[in-house]
């Protein structure tokens, strides 16, 4: 019972905290759930549409001409150039700049 009486205080005391945040010559103090309420808001504008959009696209290895989806997170934190991404084949195992091919049904 200690230990979540620990947990839930080191989770409150810093929702129940301000931060300064100085704008022009006028300092404001925030509460951080504010902030992170604006940080949440901000990655769900970003990770939607990416999201969405990795639902619908197809890789082709040009090591093996075979085409393979990866998953949503393989992709977003893939390197990229372009439209291509870099991408490890699951049919030959090889790592290539795979170029991207789209359902035909748009949403």
């Amino acid at each position: 019972m200690k230990h979540i009486r620990l947990l839930s205080l080191l989770v409150l005391v810093p929702l129940l905290t301000a931060c300064k945040l100085r704008f022009g010559d006028t300092l404001y103090e925030v509460p951080w759930w504010v902030i992170l309420v604006l940080l949440c808001a901000v990655l769900l504008i970003i990770l939607v549409p990416a999201l969405k959009n990795t639902r619908r696209v197809w890789f082709t290895c040009p090591g093996c001409n075979r085409k393979f989806k990866p998953s949503s997170a393989v992709l977003l934190f893939s390197l990229h150039a372009n439209d291509h991404c870099v991408l490890k084949c699951p049919h030959c195992n090889q790592r290539h700049m795979c170029a991207p091919s789209y359902d035909q049904e748009r949403d």
